[in-house]
């Protein structure tokens, strides 16, 4: 619950909604710029690895090899800022993600007024029923989009990294994969060098669906 807690408070401070006047935004005008602006900054930085790479591809004197090779050691220069940016956005977004889910009762009836009936709305949008076609409808539209590619995507990038890296690491290579991606084993001794893969598994369970079941 604490650790909840602070990931509440974390994703308040980054949130759209302090630089975005929440009375004339939706909730979708909200999600996608926090979705999205991490995911692009991402991209950015891989596609300055690109540029890079090229750019070295260039430099060298005809006749020139192929440049999927100098292209990729440019993608390698990136993956470290890539990795820790992503290390860094993945809990808080994918708490808010998950806040989705997160309902809050209000009664409709008057006082006195028996039987007694609720409406049940999305805390991050009051103006929302949950279970309704809009909720639905945001669900189908963006939210699945928003989960695929911050929890499945994070959790196949590790996944794969560390696998890649997996042969190397116990045959103690140094290769430019195993240097690029060290962010992500260096702290754990070889035979656990795939740890990260279930921390982040563990991260994502707590800044997800234990997000989504505590009461508000």
């Amino acid at each position: 619950e604490k650790y909840t807690e602070w990931l509440d408070g974390i994703t308040e401070v980054i949130s759209p909604s302090n630089w975005m006047p929440i009375p004339c935004v939706s909730y979708v005008a909200l999600l996608l710029p926090y979705v999205f602006t991490p995911l692009g900054l991402a991209l950015s930085l891989l596609l300055v690895g690109v540029g890079m790479g090229f750019s070295q591809w260039r430099a060298l004197p005809a006749p020139r090899p192929l440049p999927h090779r100098a292209v990729a050691a440019g993608l390698l220069e990136v993956l470290p800022a890539t990795l820790i940016l992503i290390y860094c956005f993945v809990p808080p977004i994918n708490a808010y993600i998950f806040r989705f889910w997160r309902c809050k009762l209000y009664t409709t009836s008057e006082p006195g007024e028996l039987p007694i009936e609720y409406n049940e709305v999305m805390v991050e949008e009051p103006s929302i029923l949950c279970a309704s076609e809009e909720h639905d409808s945001i669900f189908r539209r963006y939210i699945i989009v928003s989960i695929v590619i911050w929890p499945v995507g994070s959790m196949a990038l590790y996944s794969s990294l560390l696998f890649a890296c997996y042969k190397p690491l116990h045959a103690k290579l140094r290769t430019a994969l195993t240097r690029a991606s060290a962010f992500l084993h260096q702290d754990y001794e070889t035979q656990w060098c795939w740890w990260e893969a279930l921390e982040l598994a563990r991260r994502l369970v707590l800044t997800g669906a234990v997000t989504a079941i505590i009461p508000e």
